[in-house]
């Protein structure tokens, strides 16, 4: 999220500031890694933000670390790049370490500790184990002689019997001074770079690791080669000495302005990553090292990287964007070949047929019919991040605070062959937008509500803004700082959590919509939560989400005058929220991960079920019946499932007619007919998931003789709809 304190003021914008949440160091004491009630982990796509880069030996592939996953490719051709295959982590990678002799793949993955896999069939990688840590493995991780070092953020480095890879034994943990955010390995050795030194260590008795030497410095990535030391430093490049482990010494240095993050070296050149954004000095250096004492800077080209790698005529540099493959077989020449768009920020998915959507680095379409494994089904080249889908209609905006935002209209009839219908240019502070019968609805920030016409969509047409400031405007009474929309009937929705103290500005706005052409502003309610930021509307209640850490319920009954009902504290931040069968889902942020809160008395709300931790962040959720997606921000999204009987599902007079079940009771086989209904949930009497079943039409059989006896309720989808038949299971 973007700070309050760097949040626009009115009549301002944001210039190049995206979201910028800080994925924090916190210490977990858990069993398995992940808690949970009442709800399952079904899958995940992984791939987000590249961070870092690593080649092989060879040269002709490379492994990009890439949010919560790992792609590797074949650039055997590097004008031509090939996804041989990727990796699909439980959470975010910050590190990752392959061994080419027995082809294992190591990752430290934050929340899920780390993770084996096995590549020795690379096309098709393997998840071998993964381990829970007690502290997030944000330092690096090193596979040598049958030990697996997995290095923590701020709780040393703990060491692994790895002779079973499948069960891999905690031996020993040795401390290490400082925070540590990177390291490097090779052979009897591991440098670990903290904030303000590296620190080696001799791991020549793997069990027991000595520390040898420190060397001061502000260290952001480091190559040993060839009896040498190259840092990629906060002030530029220093080469150091390392012949002698017990006396790390200074050689030269070259003083490079920017942010120098990491560094590659090719014979006698190293070449430095510096991820200076916006500015002239990010990019990628050539640096001449021939005379250590004395490097020289030989070549430059402009950008912004915080990855670099490479052997032989090639490096690949990556960013938040993707990765650049450059030509140096010219000595102290940089020459650019090829660059290739990665997935990078997720923020919402919105749902259709069976298929996923959401916006990172170009709208994405994933086949989800089976939730284990996303399969990547469309591309579309596109800056938008949230969608929302009404029929066969999509709207797509960026998640900005900047001005010149494009809005899309898509036809997702075909969500495999998704197209752009017709789009809407130079909208502000994007914040939401609402599909609402012919109209959308786009929350703006200090620039209120814009209420857009699309009867036409290949032409969609400006109405009207309302609550949007101008100069003069008076905060509250005629503006406010619109961060979420919901629509319902013929009402508006607009919350305001007072970002500026100053500006008196809080409050849930409610405009009549009965003709959207000439909306009528019908109240002010200012809301009980702190920093109610997201909003849900279902029914006659309104459900906040509180950026402070909880979910406030407002009766909207008569929109003339809205109460607060209710407010529930939750565990993090309430990120952002759904609505669906008599629950609200909230995403909660780093430590909350998905909360499902019951609210079949809307005045007494209860958290009925969680999973926590995601990946990363819990941005958004989505539900799609017993199916929860949440957007993982730079890990791509999750899947998971809420293994209850929705209590509140009655049965539906219209199909009921179609659905038989017998015999009830049963001992064990039962008979089906199923009309058009397409799938089926299987669940005992406490709520609890026993199966999928996939229907076929007509006469089906059900066999519950390995179940025990008991009443159990079969949940049907049939039209659109919910039906849920009883079974008794009896001898």
């Amino acid at each position: 999220m973007i700070p309050d304190s760097k949040l626009p003021h009115a009549g301002a914008f944001c210039q190049g500031q995206q979201n910028n949440h800080e994925s924090g160091n916190y210490d977990l004491m858990r069993g398995d890694g992940y808690d949970s009630l009442k709800m399952s982990f079904q899958g995940n796509w992984a791939l987000g933000t590249p961070k870092d880069v690593v080649s092989s030996p060879t040269g002709d592939t490379i492994f990009v670390i890439a949010g919560g996953g790992v792609v590797i490719v074949d650039i055997t051709n590097p004008l031509s790049p090939q996804t041989i295959s990727e990796v699909h982590a439980r959470a975010l990678v910050d590190f990752m370490y392959y061994d080419p002799e027995t082809k294992h793949l190591y990752l430290a993955a934050y929340f899920s500790g780390f993770e084996i896999w096995d590549l020795s069939d690379i096309v098709h990688p393997a998840r071998l184990s993964r381990t829970p840590t007690d502290a997030l493995p944000r330092g690096g991780i090193y596979a040598h002689a049958g030990y697996l070092y997995v290095i923590t953020y701020s709780s040393g480095m703990n060491i692994y019997n790895i002779a079973d890879p499948v069960h891999p034994e905690f031996i020993s943990t040795t401390s290490v001074t400082g925070n540590c955010g990177g390291y490097f390995a090779e052979d009897n050795f591991i440098y670990v770079l903290t904030s303000n030194a590296i620190r080696l260590y001799d791991i020549a008795n793997p069990t027991a690791p000595i520390l040898r030497d420190s060397y001061p410095c502000s260290p952001r990535g480091m190559l040993v080669s060839e009896g040498k030391g190259y840092i990629a430093d906060q002030t530029g490049l220093k080469i150091i000495d390392v012949t002698n482990p017990d006396d790390l010494a200074l050689i030269g240095s070259l003083s490079i302005p920017g942010a120098c993050y990491d560094v590659a070296v090719i014979d006698d050149y190293a070449y430095v990553a510096n991820n200076w954004y916006g500015g002239t000095e990010g990019g990628v250096y050539a640096v001449n090292i021939s005379d250590p004492e004395n490097p020289t800077q030989t070549d430059f080209y402009d950008g912004y990287f915080n990855a670099v790698a490479g052997t032989s005529n090639n490096i690949t540099c990556a960013n938040s964007e993707g990765y650049t493959i450059f030509d140096v077989s010219t000595a102290g020449q940089i020459a650019y070949l090829q660059e290739t768009g990665m997935p990078g920020w997720t923020a919402d998915v919105a749902l259709k047929d069976g298929h996923a959507i959401i916006g990172s680095n170009g709208i994405r379409v994933f086949d989800v019919a089976n939730p284990s494994q996303p399969q990547q089904v469309a591309f579309m080249e596109s800056n938008a991040m949230l969608i929302d889908i009404s029929g066969d209609m999509a709207a797509c905006i960026p998640e900005s605070m900047g001005s010149g935002n494009k809005l899309q209209i898509l036809d997702v009839s075909d969500p495999a062959n998704p197209f752009e219908l017709g789009h809407y240019n130079n909208l502000l502070l994007t914040q939401e937008a609402i599909i609402h019968g012919d109209y959308i609805y786009v929350a703006g920030w200090w620039d209120g509500v814009t209420i857009l016409n699309i009867s036409d969509p290949s032409s969609p047409s400006f109405v009207k803004k309302v609550h949007n400031w101008v100069n003069g405007a008076i905060p509250g009474e005629e503006f406010c700082y619109a961060s979420d929309v919901s629509v319902q009937g013929n009402y508006l929705y607009i919350i305001d959590y007072k970002p500026f103290e100053a500006e008196d500005t809080k409050g849930l706005y409610i405009y009549d919509i009965s003709d959207p052409e000439n909306p009528v502003f019908v109240s002010r309610y200012v809301q009980m939560s702190e920093k109610a930021w997201r909003i849900k509307v279902k029914y006659n209640y309104a459900y906040l989400a509180d950026g402070n850490g909880g979910l406030e319920v407002i009766d909207i009954t008569d929109p003339m005058i809205p109460y607060t009902v209710a407010y529930l504290p939750l565990m993090d931040v309430a990120y952002n929220l759904d609505v669906s069968n008599g629950y609200v889902y909230a995403a909660c942020y780093i430590l909350g991960g998905v909360q499902a809160i019951d609210i079949s008395n809307p005045e007494d709300p209860s958290v009925a079920g969680y999973y926590y931790r995601s990946g990363i962040f819990a941005l958004s959720v989505t539900a799609d019946d017993h199916d929860i997606y949440i957007s993982d921000a730079i890990a791509g999204f999750q899947i998971y499932r809420h293994d209850v009987i929705f209590t509140g599902v009655e049965d539906v007079p219209s199909v009921n007619n179609e659905l038989t079940v017998f015999p009830s009771p049963t001992d064990g086989i039962t008979n089906l007919n199923v009309g058009s209904a397409t799938e089926a949930s299987l669940f005992d009497q406490s709520g609890r998931f026993i199966k999928q079943i996939n229907l076929a039409s007509g006469d089906q059989k059900i066999d519950l003789s390995n179940q025990p006896n008991g009443i159990y309720y079969l949940k049907l989808k049939i039209e659109g709809q919910i039906v849920v038949k009883k079974i008794v299971l009896a001898d």
